[in-house]
């Protein structure tokens, strides 16, 4: 695969970012076996890391070309403190204490903390150990130069099919087998969208309809007050006063309400944003606008309309 030039990275891998599950390894100090610690765990070759961006923060990547590097491990951020491992690498650790596989690995990298599920979840200790030869590789991992996918899959299928012609090659993309943790999230989106802009309309629409009967009850008395001096302005605010106030009371009674339910739906995420007091000012400032302009519309036909038509019939 790395012959076509729009193949930028390829590894071998038996896990992968966005799976459902992982396998888990028990690893230990030297002589505390029984204060072992049940951490993910899967195998990987040497173009891994620069395959997935992956980012060493101490030590190195594993080489092909250092036979003992099949005893080393890499672990990442998370796994160093929830071992408590003080400067890491050169450590040596045991895995499986007292099984048929115990074996002494020694670490020779720290890699950054990255996702492996959603944001649901907190980041879990991860071990990386060298895929063997031997060992079956379950997943290849593919970068692919931007603008080239179309011919690129072709290539690797093509490829494919002259390693396996028996077995059909299934292939997903890391950023939407991520995505899929968020299906819900997603639909429950799209639904408040949609009601959003319904409930938005059905208030224009109820507020542009009060507007019409309050300003042909008012007819009259919007004649006389541009009789007496009165300006489009004065018609404007005396229109949008009492609309405008029963509008801040809405948003005053809704905000501690909408605070509510996002910190708790929030709280879903080990990871999340925190919520800041604009986003509330600016939503309030938006509903007002709004209200503002369905009001000022009609306002502004009754405030300009000749006085002499609605007072004629007195």
């Amino acid at each position: 695969m790395l012959q076509n030039s729009n193949i930028r990275q390829a590894s071998f891998s038996t896990g992968v970012p966005g799976l459902q599950s992982y396998q888990t390894r028990d690893f230990s100090t030297p002589g505390n076996s029984n204060k072992g610690m049940g951490i993910n765990w899967y195998q990987i070759d040497d173009t891994y890391l620069p395959t997935m961006g992956m980012e060493l923060l101490a030590g190195r990547n594993f080489s092909k070309n250092i036979a003992s590097d099949t005893f080393g491990l890499i672990l990442n951020e998370a796994a160093v403190q929830a071992m408590g491992l003080q400067d890491p690498i050169g450590k040596y650790l045991v895995k499986n204490a007292g099984a048929n596989d115990e074996q002494k690995v020694q670490v020779i990298g720290v890699v950054k903390n990255f996702h492996l599920e959603s944001l649901h979840h907190n980041i879990k200790p991860l071990a990386l150990q060298l895929l063997n030869d031997y060992v079956y590789k379950d997943y290849v991992a593919i970068r692919i130069a931007g603008g080239k996918l179309k011919t690129s899959l072709a290539f690797v299928e093509q490829q494919w099919k002259a390693f396996e012609p028996n077995v059909p090659i299934t292939y997903s993309f890391l950023d939407e087998k991520l995505n899929q943790h968020f299906e819900a999230e997603t639909q429950l989106s799209q639904i408040l969208n949609l009601f959003t802009a319904l409930a938005l309309f059905i208030a224009c629409m109820g507020l542009y309809g009060l507007v019409l009967f309050i300003i042909e009850r008012r007819k009259k008395e919007i004649g006389i007050r541009k009789i007496i001096g009165a300006s489009t302005a004065d018609i404007l605010l005396l229109l949008n006063k009492n609309f405008l106030k029963l509008t801040l009371l809405a948003f005053f009674i809704a905000s501690p309400i909408a605070w509510y339910a996002m910190s708790h739906w929030l709280k879903n995420f080990a990871y999340h944003i925190e919520l800041q007091w604009w986003v509330f000012a600016l939503a309030g400032v938006a509903a007002l606008g709004i209200a503002a302009l369905t009001v000022s519309v009609q306002a502004a036909r009754a405030a300009v309309a000749n006085p002499v038509e609605s007072l004629k019939t007195e």
